[in-house]
């Protein structure tokens, strides 16, 4: 601890910290830790390795340290496209990315451009949160379906750690999707396909997909009455949600203020019909406006 301390204030902001394999305990001092060492070439066991990590210590990320490591990138010497891709999904779907290829000759430098200036791919690690498997790992081995939600939109990524091609059929609802009809975008390539309860996904071998689904007519939730209650508040209610679907209402008395600024009110889950209320205390205001968003 006294160790620790000295150096973060010797730091003292100015350097990104990463523990290396360490403990959990040390996680106050340090901005991440490494949650699978010796990772670095892109070859599928390496992949595998972390996201056996991914699997099992998903939870660190954002809650003890605010990232998970999953050590750096090299996309030369060796692995084949698939697995390069893989790799960058597997760093993507971590939350981290640190690339570590050699960059001294042009093929490196084609792979690494190639994987790293993926506007799609990128923003997916940009939010820098760990997804979350859809069903543990097997034995010593690890999850091959990973979720996160991303506001209105979900993360899927599907991983086949075999050097064989296979087709992994994935039930939207265990993901804890909606029961909603999807656009599944492929972030590698951007080709789309529409999905419903399921979304089927071909993989090479050694490959992994990163896809965003989106709803493909999404409901508009609506309020629907507003009602004295006494003392200076009011009911609200309004119907039209996704069910179980989080939901937010902020307030202003200036509707030319950037939302952002306007107070939250209530925060709660959409029924199971979908419909929502709530309750809030009118003060001395004369009028207010509100707003619904969904989370």
């Amino acid at each position: 601890n006294e160790g620790m301390q000295f150096l973060r204030n010797e730091v003292n902001g100015s350097m990104f910290i990463s523990e290396s394999i360490a403990p959990l305990f040390p996680y106050q001092y340090a901005h991440s830790r490494r949650i699978a060492c010796d990772a670095y070439t892109s070859f599928i066991s390496n992949t595998k390795y972390t996201m056996n990590a991914v699997s099992l210590g998903w939870w660190i990320g954002g809650r003890l340290y605010q990232y998970n490591d999953p050590d750096m990138m090299v996309f030369d010497n060796g692995p084949t496209l698939d697995e390069n891709e893989s790799r960058l999904i597997n760093c993507a779907v971590t939350g981290l990315y640190l690339n570590g290829s050699l960059l001294t000759n042009a093929a490196s430098v084609a792979q690494a451009q190639l994987c790293l200036t993926n506007a799609a791919i990128n923003t997916v690690a940009r939010v820098g949160q760990t997804f979350r498997p859809v069903d543990g790992p097997q034995g010593t081995g690890a999850g091959n379906i990973f979720v996160r939600q991303d506001g209105e939109t979900w993360c899927l990524a599907v991983f086949n750690y075999t050097g064989n091609a296979t087709n992994e059929t994935v039930n939207l609802t265990s993901a804890g999707l909606p029961p909603e009809t999807f656009i599944a975008t492929n972030l590698w390539d951007g080709t789309t396909s529409p999905a419903t309860s399921t979304l089927s996904v071909s993989l090479a071998g050694d490959q992994a997909k990163l896809f965003r689904l989106a709803m493909s007519n999404p409901p508009q939730p609506r309020f629907a009455s507003v009602t004295p209650t006494g003392a200076g508040t009011f009911a609200f209610s309004g119907s039209n949600g996704i069910p179980g679907w989080g939901y937010s209402v902020v307030s202003t008395m200036n509707p030319m203020l950037p939302v952002a600024q306007w107070q939250l009110v209530a925060t709660n889950s959409f029924d199971s019909n979908g419909d929502f209320s709530f309750t809030n205390t009118w003060g001395s205001n004369p009028e207010a406006f509100y707003l619904l968003k969904l989370r």
